[in-house]
């Protein structure tokens, strides 16, 4: 018979990398959004210590595990996979700023309800 304790613990363990899935298209996601708040010199800036940080020859892009700090960024600590994602959205925004492809949005609105002004 199980403990109560046993079934706790079984049911609030993470379960294994490959049972969640990949995480990058979330990682992608929040952190683009993150990103359009931004100015274009602390984009800049962050990407060039981001890109630092992913090319050392320890770095891994793990999914979960926070080992990964960015002073550039803020001071927590990150997934090596959340700043792999974050170097590839700021890597497409640098491109797409110097080609000219997209200006810095201003405010967003899901059509009246909520608007957020950047």
């Amino acid at each position: 018979m199980t403990s109560l304790r046993e079934a706790i613990r079984r049911g609030l363990r993470r379960p294994p990398q490959d049972e969640t899935g990949d995480p990058s298209g979330s990682y992608r996601f929040h952190w683009t959004g993150q990103a359009w708040t931004w100015t274009a010199e602390h984009r800049t800036a962050v990407l060039r210590a981001a890109q630092e940080l992913v090319d050392l020859p320890g770095f891994e892009p793990n999914a979960y595990q926070r080992h990964s700090r960015l002073p550039e960024l803020d001071s927590s600590a990150h997934a090596g996979a959340s700043l792999a994602a974050l170097r590839e959205v700021l890597l497409a925004m640098s491109e797409s700023d110097t080609a000219g492809r997209h200006p810095q949005p201003t405010s967003f609105s899901d059509g009246g309800t909520h608007e957020r002004q950047y």
